[in-house]
């Protein structure tokens, strides 16, 4: 909210002591935001800027300022609503209402759900409230309408109408305060305060220049660049890569032009050290030990196999393959030669198969198994078909046990399986040696040499193998293999291969110290070659560097701290003796004079804080909630007064949870804030209402030219906002004229009965308002606090004891005849039209009698 205050000038006193010790740019900060009282433009931040550059000695060519302590001429503005209007979209209220405003006292009036708060929320969405953030609905039982509603205005008494669209808002309308609910949960809580007193608002303008000067000044570092993405090309720990890591504005120019120098005789030795590196060839001499180490390594797995060769082939093992061959043959022919014989001899053929010798063995073990071992005797049969043997058989079947039985047999078998384990160790040697690697070169066709003892090793295997397969030796074969020439060969190119593995192993570790000399070299000439090519580039970070650094020194005169220092003294001196001396005297007025709340001021970014406790609690955990109400109007009140921009006051059911003893309190405060502001309060209170009737009668209001609205709001088949005249609810002619549309009512399809009985029930209330008004004067009133014992004289006593008896019997018929209201007790009748006519008649002259009227 913007001020216009009386304190301004010892404001713009402090304000003008904060530029003390900084440049001319924060006078001519402070003449703008005083004379205009506005946010800066982009162009003249930049104007402040450019001169704050000027002065740390970043910028030249900029006049010198002259610029004189801003002084301060107060205007005032008075900002009244004066109706609202074309309502569309709002919850369910009509869209062909128009709500007018007094300039003084506006009472809005009616029920829950008949439209009060749609209007309320039109305003708070227009000015300030702490209810903010809450979507305003459309009718959300129909088709939603545009929203929108015309706002009436004058401001300093010229009128305007804002064409409001639930969106956007105008600046001067913001200035209207709501005060609702949500301001007793804001107002008992450490906060801001609600308006910005005393010209306060220069120190949140400043503050705000001063965060977006520093805005600029981050842009201005960002925008000098020390980026060199070049760098990236230059090569760890050399001197240039050094220098540009650690560059700053402090980097020293000498080492530079040192560092970047690159002439003809630079040129000449990083040429000689390429071409030099070149020649060292790393990665043929790398290759080189890559074979090396195969050929090693294949040749080391050979003579490892062949020793183990060496003993399965020795001279021992071949006779011992002799000796077995030898004797399986000798053994096998004796087998043979007994069954030749017999076999000859009784024309038995293929004696010599497999299956014959099988035959033989299957039967022997028959017989056996019989138990039998002198099987064939003189008596026995044959074992197979039981017939008799004759002798020639007999003799034969015990040629063949003979020769079964013999340990020739068993001998043949055990020898059979030695060879068999023989064979299987003879089987392990390799068939021949297949080199891999050329170890001993490569011929024309570039195949692989094999030396000739390699060869003729591979030739002895393979016709050794050959010899076990079929059993016997070769004529011209030779089982006894010298193996010592093939091992003594390997082993001498194994010797050969590891001295020239050492050798180039111990080359290259002498290649690579040199190398990385040679790499060193190079690496920082063409570090110093691109150096040499980039100096340009490094002046300009080194001088962007510089001035960053500057600015940086300096950015501490865009700190808002020294700003909220000047805010806590201007509140020390013109808000919290003000302040607390006006709360207190608000608490006074609502009979809360007796909560002792201590009041503390603080200042948080340029803006008053107000701090305040109990015995250092919470007001909340120590307040009832009539309690906190009572100090939230108060609050609220006092800070009206710190700010005299002139503008609506609007109060949402202001004494919610507050004592009704204070309620005519609330109602005076109020009348009182009216003749300053206008007031519009919504209430479903009617005790607030009668109390603000009963000040529009007095004549010290009428007196003081006060002006008095009052509205009532009402509900129609689902639509709300509806304005009525707000006849004081509890009058005589509201409920006749009630019960009059019932008597004129000409529907004779109506439940005559119903009418009837509403009749009755307006009939009634008007009889109790006739008692109050007319019978007893209004000595005694509902909703009115206190007795007017002067009314007391012109009560007619002698009309009173004629007339009671017959107005009893009324009353006593209306409450018979109300729907549901009498009691069981009570003989109920159903009421006619008829009836209610004659007993309405009947009252009128009972009144007439007290009033001269209704005759």
């Amino acid at each position: 909210m913007k001020s216009i205050t009386q304190h301004k000038n010892a404001i713009v006193d402090l304000l003008w002591d904060w530029t003390t010790n900084l440049g001319k740019w924060s006078e001519l900060l402070i003449n703008k935001i005083v004379t205009t009282e506005l946010p800066l433009n982009q162009e003249e931040r930049e104007e402040i800027f450019n001169h704050f550059l000027q002065s740390i000695g970043l910028r030249t060519g900029l006049p010198e300022l002259t610029i004189q302590k801003p002084t301060y001429s107060p205007t005032s503005k008075k900002l009244r609503l004066d109706s609202i209007s074309k309502v569309s979209g709002i919850n369910r209220l009509a869209t062909d209402q128009v709500l007018n405003f007094s300039e003084n006292i506006t009472v809005i009036y009616g029920e829950n759900g008949t439209g009060k708060t749609g209007y309320s929320r039109i305003l708070k969405s227009l000015g300030f409230s702490y209810d903010t953030g809450k979507e305003i609905l459309p009718n959300i039982y129909t088709e939603s309408k545009k929203q929108g509603a015309a706002i009436s205005y004058s401001l300093n008494n010229t009128p305007y109408i804002h064409e409001w669209d639930g969106k956007h808002r105008k600046p001067e309308l913001e200035n209207i305060s709501v005060f609702d609910g949500k301001c007793v949960e804001y107002s008992i809580a450490d906060r801001r305060l609600i308006v910005t007193p005393s010209g306060f608002h220069l120190f949140q303008l400043v503050t705000d220049e001063l965060n977006n000067l520093s805005n600029l000044l981050t842009n201005k570092i960002n925008a000098l660049s020390i980026e060199l993405k070049w760098s990236e090309n230059l090569t760890e720990r050399t001197p240039q890569f050094n220098f540009i890591k650690t560059l700053s504005s402090k980097s020293p120019m000498e080492e530079l032009k040192k560092l970047s120098v690159f002439n003809e005789e630079h040129q000449e030795e990083l040429q000689l050290n390429l071409s030099e590196l070149e020649k060292l060839n790393k990665p043929l001499l790398e290759i080189e030990i890559q074979n090396l180490s195969r050929k090693i390594a294949e040749l080391e797995f050979i003579l490892n196999k062949l020793k183990e060769d060496q003993k399965i082939l020795s001279l021992d093992k071949l006779d011992y393959f002799k000796y077995l061959n030898s004797n399986i043959n000798y053994l096998e022919c004796k087998t043979q030669t007994g069954i030749k014989d017999i076999a000859k001899e009784r024309g038995i053929e293929f004696y010599q198969s497999v299956e014959f010798h099988l035959f033989l063995q299957t039967a022997e073990a028959y017989i056996k198994l019989l138990g039998n071992q002198e099987y064939p005797e003189n008596e026995d049969n044959c074992i197979y078909c039981l017939q008799p043997l004759s002798k020639s058989a007999k003799d034969l079947l015990g040629s063949y046990r003979k020769i079964l039985n013999d340990k020739t047999q068993e001998k043949l078998i055990e020898l059979k399986k030695e060879k068999a384990e023989f064979n299987a160790e003879i089987s392990k040697i390799e068939f021949k040696i297949q080199l891999q690697q050329p170890t001993f070169g490569i011929d024309e066709k570039q195949t692989i040499i094999h030396p000739k003892e390699v060869l003729d090793y591979n030739n002895f295997v393979e016709k050794f193998k050959l010899s076990l397969l079929k059993n016997e030796m070769e004529s011209d074969f030779n089982p006894a293999f010298n193996m010592q020439p093939l091992l003594t060969t390997l082993e001498s190119k194994l010797s050969i291969e590891k001295d020239l593995y050492i050798q180039k192993k111990m080359t290259l570790d002498n290649l690579n110290s040199e190398e990385t000399k040679l790499r060193s070299a190079i690496e920082e000439l063409m570090d110093r070659k691109l150096l040499s090519e980039k100096q340009t580039d490094v002046l300009e970070a080194i001088s962007n560097l510089k001035e960053i650094e500057v600015l940086k020194a300096n950015s501490g005169d865009f700190n808002t701290s020294a700003i909220s220092r000047k805010t806590t003294t201007a509140r020390e001196e013109l808000v919290t003796k003000n302040f607390e001396e006006i709360f207190r005297n608000e608490l006074k007025a609502l009979r809360k004079d007796n909560i002792k709340i201590e009041i503390k001021f603080g200042t948080e970014k340029g803006n008053s804080k107000l701090f305040q406790k109990i015995s250092k609690h919470d007001l909340v955990d120590i307040l009832s909630e009539g309690e906190q109400k009572a100090i939230s109007l108060a609050e609220f009140l006092t800070e009206l007064q710190l700010d005299n921009f002139t503008a609506p006051v609007v109060f949402d059911d202001p004494i919610n949870s507050l004592d009704h003893k204070i309620t005519d309190e609330v109602v005076k405060r109020l009348i009182q804030l009216s003749k300053s502001h206008q007031v519009i309060i919504f209430t479903h209170s009617i005790l607030l209402l009668h109390s603000f009737l009963q000040q529009a009668e007095l004549d010290q209001n009428k007196q003081e030219g006060i002006k008095f609205q009052f509205h009532r709001v009402k509900e129609n088949f689902g639509i709300t906002g509806i304005i009525d005249e707000i006849e004081e609810l509890n009058s005589y002619s509201y409920y006749t004229s009630k019960l009059n549309l019932i008597l004129e009512n000409k529907n004779t399809s109506a439940d005559e009965a119903r009418l009837a009985a509403e009749g009755y029930g307006y009939l009634r209330s008007a009889i109790e308002v006739f008692l109050e008004e007319d019978l007893f004067q209004r000595t005694i009133k509902r909703y009115k606090k206190g007795i007017a014992f002067p009314s007391l004289m012109r009560v007619k006593g002698i009309k009173i004891d004629q007339n009671k008896s017959k107005l009893n019997d009324i009353y006593e018929k209306c409450c018979v005849s109300i729907v549901g209201h009498s009691s069981p007790e009570e003989i109920h009748t159903t009421p006619t039209i008829s009836e209610l006519k004659s007993d309405f008649g009947e009252f009128r002259k009972i009144r007439a009698e007290f009033t001269g009227k209704e005759k």
